[in-house]
């Protein structure tokens, strides 16, 4: 059976996705499923479900308005390549030939013997023991059943995971993953775009500065991860395209996570009570409801105090000036121009 499969950019909201997206891993696939679809679909928090071969994670009260590549990362602990809406169905588990029939067997005969041994247990009991024996009889029971059932769920879920729909079911890790080099080149544009969105933002690039700095190691791999991408890009065939392009999305959101963890920590010791004072004189520049005079004076100060700290990616001071202008830069990692 053939599954139609339509790529989703990582970035896309949970509160847009379908029932059920594919999400793809270096070391293999899971299916986000949202739980309280469609009851909550589209408002408040909503309950999500990550599972996969070996894998099965809840998470609840997720606002919607987070991405599927955030939601995938927290729940897998492991950055997502790429996402895909499945058309509607549901997970079941192969259960067909040799080994799931080994495997149903295996449960019935665990469930049995629990069975057969609880009731031994409870008959002995009543029968030598008394009513102190039948209560012992009955809590070894209660004991062996619960922890007995759940080993038999897992063993008759040891099968091949499978999607199915109306026509029919696949197997998840055999689905065939479309190579879309247009949602490639989009996600690519994206990310430059984000970038220099946030290079943009005065406050944004002073409070997190290691997203700006070449010299990070999250921020490096960004950019040779870019670089490939500007220079390798007509000699790629598309599977290497698409790969290239996952890469650059995980590497974008790995710095940025760092950059935002970090914070000003980033900084020297010696420049961040400089950098806090030229972080609050952008925002009063940038503070729509300071008046004219008082943004002015606000924006000399970041000026003159970036002129003086004057770390190569903290923006200089006719940098904060265009900047709060309005006017978009458009450098990217370790480079002065895109």
């Amino acid at each position: 059976m053939d599954v139609k499969l339509d790529e989703v950019l990582l970035t896309t909201p949970v509160t847009e996705l379908g029932e059920h997206t594919l999400i793809e891993f270096d070391d293999g696939r899971c299916i986000l499923t949202r739980r309280t679809w469609p009851a909550r679909a589209g408002g408040g928090p909503e309950d999500l479900r990550l599972r996969g071969h070996g894998w099965d994670s809840g998470i609840k009260g997720v606002d919607p308005a987070r991405s599927v590549a955030d939601v995938a990362s927290f729940a897998r602990r492991a950055e997502p390549r790429r996402a895909f809406r499945l058309p509607p169905g549901e997970l079941t588990f192969e259960l067909s030939g040799l080994e799931g029939k080994q495997a149903a067997l295996a449960a019935a005969s665990i469930l049995g013997c629990v069975l057969a041994g609880g009731g031994a247990l409870i008959g002995q009991g009543y029968g030598e023991l008394g009513r102190s024996g039948l209560i012992l009889g009955v809590l070894l029971f209660v004991l062996l059943l619960g922890p007995s059932i759940h080993l038999a769920t897992k063993v008759v879920r040891s099968g091949e995971i499978l999607y199915r729909t109306g026509s029919g079911r696949s197997a998840l890790s055999t689905l065939p993953l479309p190579l879309d080099v247009a949602t490639a080149i989009r996600q690519v544009d994206e990310v430059k775009e984000t970038y220099g969105r946030l290079l943009s933002d005065l406050a944004y690039r002073i409070s997190n500065p290691a997203l700006f700095d070449a010299a990070s190691p999250e921020t490096e791999a960004l950019t040779l991860a870019l670089f490939d991408w500007d220079t390798t890009f007509n000699h790629l065939d598309d599977p290497a395209r698409v790969r290239l392009a996952s890469r650059i999305v995980a590497s974008f959101r790995q710095a940025r996570d760092h950059a935002e963890r970090v914070g000003m920590d980033h900084l020297p010791d010696d420049c961040r009570g400089q950098a806090e004072k030229a972080l609050k004189a952008a925002q009063l520049a940038g503070d729509p409801n300071a008046t004219p005079g008082e943004r002015e004076v606000a924006l000399r100060t970041a000026v003159k105090i970036l002129d003086q700290v004057a770390l190569y990616y903290l923006p200089t001071g006719l940098e904060a000036r265009e900047a709060l202008e309005g006017r978009r830069l458009r450098q990217l990692p370790g480079r002065s121009t895109s």
